[in-house]
């Protein structure tokens, strides 16, 4: 009997051609898995070709030759472009077996055959210990009903079959066993760095030290692993792993557990990881999820990783808190870290020298714009005002919130999008073309209060955390007592009055209804932004006047005078206007010295009121530079969307100097 052939369709996140600094490879973590479990499973007789690219040579190459089973893993990120090569592959080789696992397939979906008519085979979790039983089926009787957790395209009819397949942790061999190594992943990192790829990039790699999610957020689908117990890898297995990767020169590690920092043993596996960098100069950067309910464990692998040098955010730290509307939370399933915590890691982080950052999703179940604006409001009051993150609750396949049962409970209206718009310095590099739902309206949120809500997102994020109204907000929260809330409500009301807001309502309507439309706002004919960023933008250009006259009314209280006017010129001084973009040496003279004011807020307990010490003769000088030349909005828009300090440090990094 001749050697059977395995196709295996590993594609990375492939939103179309890159450059050569942006694009990512990743190190073919599942299926050197699988192919471990196939051969420890004793099928030691197939001939594995693993592509990652569509555009690797040997992709076009491997369209013309027959192989006895495709296997396609089905992620968000690259599944259409999977599933358009895979269609590619079967009209020519039509006898050809198609297993497919992975989130992005839908379990319960009736129709599933229908719209993926290519598919044979669809593999429900985790597949180690159902491959094997599927190449034992192919190479015999092939009767894959007697395999359980699969479903079965039966002539287009889905056909499920009994029963539930062990866990891979079950087998010893799968905690245990070092996937990394050339065993499993044959010449592929030797071919790989010989080959001219039209997209050579820095190599990455997926580390898994635990799997599955003891949670169950009603939007979240980790891997169609949520709501279960969390499995351990054994300690050696992860850190051969590391050791391999850091000796192969590995640029970029992803812990892609979902709580990093949940068990005492990932400090110990941080500090390995640091040492690795030190003795072989690899890995160059980690990424991981935090844990969200061990604040004094994350917060010592994060500083174990800044102090390295190898965290990618290195000063900042992500706080994923989704929302913090009770009603929200309790439609989420969700339960946030306790405020007294979060309170107290905010501090400690912002202590050491660091920002925080939120990640929060708009709209959420149960969610109203009124809600919604108090959420964001109580950020602040956590003292978050270095960067908030919003996203759209997005129905992944098999979450919970996917469900028809939840679907009808909380009335979800839902919109076909396409992916997420990849898109560098403005300028769009490339589209997505894989598909997504997002939510349209709710039973608690109809289509006019979401696009209120989103309007929302902008303002917030536009004025607070790129630092429009930063300063005077703070001023006038720890001065005089003023809740961001009331603040926050009386500018948004402010702005719907200059008309500022309204391209941004109509613009999210055409995004919520349109299933075609995209994200980013036109800044030019060419140069695209998001809302909040468009928003920035107007702010401080054609729509400055009106603006100005809004955040003086809004947060000037004639409280104290003398302060709040110099305050005002300071906020104002602060802005970066295209006249003013690349100015080398602007400087300004206050009666106070506010950047040690607003610096000591991060203290404990905060300082409530201004120095009075006077800088005549010193100068307050702008923390960051640009060297661009912007001769047009167009390049304005640039500058701010293409440098970190523009976007995240500049209107809080600003220094005192003394002649």
């Amino acid at each position: 009997m001749s050697q059977k052939r395995i196709l295996f369709l590993n594609f990375e996140y492939v939103p179309g051609q890159r450059t050569q600094e942006e694009h990512l490879h990743y190190v073919p973590y599942l299926p050197a898995l699988l192919r471990g479990a196939a051969e420890q499973g004793g099928h030691t007789d197939f001939a594995w070709t693993i592509l990652t690219h569509p555009l690797q040579p040997l992709a076009e190459q491997a369209l013309t030759e027959p192989y006895d089973l495709v296997l396609v893993t089905a992620y968000v990120w690259s599944w259409l472009e999977s599933y358009r090569y895979l269609t590619e592959y079967k009209s020519r080789w039509p006898a050809v077996l198609v297993v497919a696992g992975g989130p992005n397939l839908s379990w319960s979906d009736p129709q599933i055959f229908v719209e993926h008519p290519h598919l044979d085979l669809i593999v429900k979790g985790e597949g180690e210990t159902i491959l094997p039983q599927i190449l034992t089926q192919l190479k015999g009787a092939a009767d894959y009903r007697s395999i359980p957790s699969l479903i079965i395209n039966s002539q287009g009819i889905r056909e499920e079959t009994p029963g539930v397949a062990k866990t891979p942790f079950e087998n010893s061999w799968v905690s245990q066993t070092p996937i990394y190594s050339d065993r499993w992943l044959g010449n592929w990192l030797k071919e790989f760095r010989s080959l001219e790829h039209p997209l050579r990039g820095p190599l990455s790699a997926v580390v898994e030290t635990t799997r599955g999610c003891p949670y169950s957020c009603a939007f979240c689908d980790w891997g169609s692993a949520t709501n279960s117990r969390f499995r351990q890898f054994s300690l050696a297995r992860v850190l051969a792993e590391l050791k391999w990767i850091a000796q192969n020169k590995i640029e970029k590690v992803f812990i892609c557990d979902s709580n990093f920092g949940f068990f005492p043993r990932d400090l110990e596996i941080a500090r390995y990881l640091v040492e690795l960098h030190q003795t072989y100069g690899y890995p160059k950067m980690v990424m991981h999820d935090n844990a969200k309910n061990h604040p004094e464990r994350v917060f010592e692998i994060l500083k174990t990783f800044k102090e390295s040098g190898l965290y990618h955010r290195s000063r900042n730290l992500k706080v994923s808190l989704q929302t913090m509307t009770p009603q929200a939370l309790e439609f989420s399933q969700r339960r946030n870290i306790n405020t007294e915590q979060l309170v107290e890691l905010v501090r400690k982080i912002q202590q050491s020298g660091w920002t925080v950052s939120a990640e929060m999703i708009a709209g959420c179940v149960g969610e109203t714009s009124e809600t919604w604006l108090a959420t964001l409001s109580q950020l602040m009051e956590l003292g978050i005002h270095d960067a908030v993150r919003v996203n759209f609750w997005e129905q992944l396949p098999n979450a919970p919130s996917a469900q028809v049962s939840y679907k009808v409970q909380h009335g979800l209206v839902e919109v076909s999008k396409r992916g997420t718009t990849y898109y560098g310095k403005g300028h769009i590099v490339s589209q997505s073309q894989s598909r997504t739902k997002i939510i349209q309206q709710t039973r608690y949120s109809d289509l006019s209060d979401q696009i209120r809500l989103h309007t929302m997102s902008a303002v917030v994020q536009a004025f607070h955390y790129m630092g429009l109204s930063l300063k005077l907000a703070l001023y006038q929260r720890h001065r005089h007592g003023r809740s961001f809330l009331a603040m926050y409500r009386s500018l948004f009301s402010g702005l719907e009055a200059t008309g500022i807001l309204d391209p941004i309502k109509a613009h999210l309507k055409r995004y919520l209804t349109d299933p075609e439309s995209d994200f980013v706002m036109p800044i030019t004919s060419d140069w695209r932004v998001e809302p909040f960023e468009w928003l920035f933008i107007q702010a401080l250009t054609a729509q400055v006047t009106s603006v100005s006259e809004v955040l003086a009314q809004t947060f000037l209280t004639g409280t104290d005078e003398l302060e709040e006017q110099d305050l005002w010129a300071f906020q104002q001084w602060l802005w970066i206007r295209p006249e003013q973009a690349n100015t080398q040496d602007y400087r300004g003279h206050f009666a106070f010295n506010w950047p040690r004011y607003f610096k000591l807020l991060t203290q404990d307990p905060p300082l409530a009121q201004p120095t009075t010490v006077a800088v005549s003769g010193d100068d307050l000088k702008r923390g960051g530079k640009s060297s661009l030349q912007p001769s047009s909005l167009a390049a304005f828009s640039q500058s701010l969307s293409s440098h970190e300090e523009f976007k995240r440090g500049i209107y809080k990094e600003v220094v005192c100097e003394r002649p």
